[in-house]
Order: C-alpha cells, then structure tokens, then sequence
C-alpha cells in the first residue's frame, strides 16, 4: 500500500508525518509523506496519520486499509486407523490451520448406508458395523474459501459367523441325505462352508452351503459344518447320522432236481432286501429214485 500525506497542510510547513497502526500484535510505524508497506496479513486496519509543524504543533487523521483474505485454510483430517467393532473412534481437525481463523469444521461419511454429517473440530463416534469408512474434514474460514483432508478407518470384524449344520436323523442304508448349511449367518457374510463326514474307515470332506451324501454302511456317523466369514473367524456345528440295516423278507420255495437216477428236493430260500436280491439254495435229503 502507497500512503500519501502530501495533502497535508500547515500556515508554514509541515515538517514531519507519522503513520502508526496494529498489525499482527505489534504498533507498526511509517514516516514521512509517502511510505509504503505490504500487508501480509488480512484484515482492516485503522492507520492514523499525525502531521506536525516546526512549532511542534500536531494534527491527526484516520483511514482504513482493507486487506482481503486470499489465503485457503489447510485441513487436517488426520492418521488413517484401524480399530475393533464397537469403539470410540476420536475424529481430531484441530492441526487444521488458517492465516485468520477457521470459522466451521465438518466431518462427513456414509455408515450403514446413511449419510452422517459432524460440526465441530473434535468428535467421538463408535463404530458397531465392521468396514472401511471414507471420512471427509471439510474446513472453512471467515471469508468462505474452504479445504478438504480425509482419513480411512477400518472397523475388524470380532463377531464370529453361526453355523447351522441341522439336526440328528435316521434313515436305511442307501439312502441319500442332503446337508443345508444356509442358515449358517455372519454380520458380514461366509465366505466358505466346509463338511466333514466320519466314517468308519475314512473321512469325507464337502464344500458349498448344500451338500449331498449316500450312507452306505450301516452304523452312527458325526458330521460336521465350519463356516468361515470375510475376516478369518470360523465356528463349527454337527449332528450324528444313524444308519439302520435294511430289513429283508424271505420267500420259500421247493425245487426239484433230476440227477441222474435220483430226484433230489432242494429249499430255496430268496431274501429280498432293498439294495438288491439274495440267493441261498440249501440241499435237502433224497427222497426217491428212479430209473431212466
């Protein structure tokens, strides 16, 4: 800024002029008609001239610098983080900086598919749902102009996933039984579901949330289920299988056979089971003879 006191009069001379008026905390000071200074800071100042003669007579006058504010405030968000479910996380702007003063702070992110909207400079916010949340620091100064900073916070998953692998049950032999895990449930979902079936010589493993299996021996068999979700957590459920033997139902019926000069009566005895047939022939006495 270019002051200029040269409009000053006096009935002989003026012989000096002084320029004073606070600036960043201090009493700045100019003389002589025509100084000049840059304002770094803005704002509006109230410079006042004092004019005196050689009789050290003196008069003053005022005037108004108004510097406007060009400078954009900085924000600071602050540190990305990580924290468990169910935590207070502190939201902390006040590194945030201006060359006049930060007059609003807003703190802004979507949870749980709604828009969440924060003022002030420092917050708390606890975080049930596990994720990653984009929060946003919006600053603004007296003046209007505005900056952003942002910060990732990562919630972990601590809740460990259900699983519903069914309930005991009893079938034949041969049958084919279907195992439905998906009512297994995670706060944020299964990623896998594993099936274990013991067996009496060996262990059979399924993948997938429905699973089939035929039992073809009778006995009682554990099977398991282990669901795993997104973060690594798994737990298991299970329930035994009882497998009954077939019933079988036997039909009698007398066979005669020629032998030679002999007729040999046999009793054949035919079970009928549910996989199949079997076949016993059991020879009996010789009840005659005859000649060819």
């Amino acid at each position: 800024v270019a002051f200029d006191g040269t409009g000053s009069t006096d009935d002989v001379a003026v012989v000096e002029g002084i320029w004073s008026w606070e600036y960043g905390g201090q009493t700045a000071t100019l003389t002589g008609p025509s100084p000049t200074f840059i304002f770094s800071l803005a704002g509006i100042y109230t410079v006042t001239l004092t004019v005196k003669d050689d009789e050290e007579q003196s008069s003053s006058a005022i005037m108004f610098v108004v510097v406007n504010d060009i400078e954009e405030p900085v924000a600071k968000a602050g540190e990305d983080r990580s924290m468990d479910q169910h935590q207070l996380v502190r939201l902390d702007a006040r590194g945030s900086t201006d060359n006049l003063g930060i007059d609003a702070y807003e703190w802004t992110f979507e949870y749980n598919g709604t828009p969440v909207i924060l003022s002030g400079p420092t917050h708390s916010y606890r975080f049930d749902t596990a994720g990653l949340y984009d929060v946003t620091l919006t600053v603004t100064d007296a003046v209007g102009h505005s900056d952003s900073d942002g910060l990732h916070i990562t919630v972990l998953d601590i809740e460990s996933p259900v699983a519903v692998s069914g309930e005991d049950l009893t079938i034949s032999e041969g049958a084919t039984v279907t195992m439905n895990g998906s009512s297994s449930s995670d706060n944020v979902g299964i990623v896998s579901w594993n099936w274990t079936i013991e067996l009496d010589d060996r262990s059979v493993h399924l993948q997938g949330p429905v699973v089939t299996h035929r039992f073809m021996s009778p006995g009682r068999f554990y099977v398991s289920l282990t669901v795993t979700d997104g973060a690594g957590q798994l737990t298991s459920d299970g329930f035994y299988v009882r497998v009954e033997e077939d019933g079988q139902d036997w039909n009698y019926t007398w066979l005669a056979v020629v032998l030679g000069t002999s007729v040999i009566v046999m009793l054949v005895i035919v079970g009928v089971r549910r996989r199949g047939r079997s076949l016993e022939v059991q020879p009996l006495e010789e009840t005659g003879s005859s000649d060819r």
